[in-house]
């Protein structure tokens, strides 16, 4: 079982419980994150999956996708033969870093002044994000045979990050079976298995997202 099956399997268990099975909405759309520091913006993709337990309460499950970040600095080489050294000694690289990422929530969700398929209603409720980030560094061109980084080149290396936090949206109900739907959530993220230190640089400990979005709806 890979780790992106496991946490679906966690979510349903946790979030779950009994709801109805004969309407369930599908969507999917932009969604955006960052952090309140200097940290960058991710952009990508969603969609997700909404069932209601009531008409005041759902169960949600979202999945995000998004760009990978390049990050552009210099590095340098030095001579591999010290007894015969090119010229010159030392010399300074490119040096790019990559960083993709994969996202998994799910949750509850309260609907607040209409009901979760009509109208106009606020939403909100918490949830669980699991965060798979994947970190990779590759050196521009050099001559091989004669030079060698400096400070060597972290080998690809993945990252494990869990996060808890809540969200508060908006959704227009469309009249032909659908919803327009808006929501900003907040993450308290913490790092289950980051050997390339990914939370803290390119991600946020404390970090907000945007999504935006269409919903289908079927009864």
């Amino acid at each position: 079982m890979n780790v992106s099956t496991k946490y679906l399997f966690i979510f349903i268990l946790i979030f779950s419980g009994q709801y109805s099975i004969s309407q369930y909405s599908l969507g999917g759309g932009i969604t955006a994150m960052s952090g309140f520091d200097d940290s960058p913006t991710f952009v990508g993709v969603n969609g997700f999956y909404e069932a209601p337990r009531n008409e005041l309460q759902t169960f949600f499950i979202r999945a995000g996708l998004f760009l990978p970040k390049r990050f552009f600095d210099e590095t340098n080489v030095e001579a591999i033969d010290f007894d015969n050294p090119p010229t010159p000694f030392v010399k300074t690289v490119d040096l790019q870093r990559r960083t993709t990422l994969i996202t998994l929530d799910g949750g509850n969700r309260m609907y607040l002044y209409n009901t979760y398929d009509a109208g106009l209603a606020l939403y909100g409720g918490i949830n669980l994000k699991g965060l798979l980030a994947t970190y990779s560094e590759r050196l521009g061109e050099y001559d091989e045979t004669l030079y060698q980084p400096s400070d060597g080149v972290m080998p690809r290396s993945t990252s494990l990050l869990l996060s808890f936090g809540g969200n508060i949206g908006v959704k227009y109900q469309l009249p032909y079976r659908g919803a327009l739907v808006f929501d900003i959530g907040l993450d308290l993220i913490r790092r289950m298995h980051d050997p390339a230190f990914i939370l803290g640089n390119e991600i946020a400990p404390l970090s907000y997202t945007i999504n935006i979005g269409y919903r289908f709806d079927w009864f």
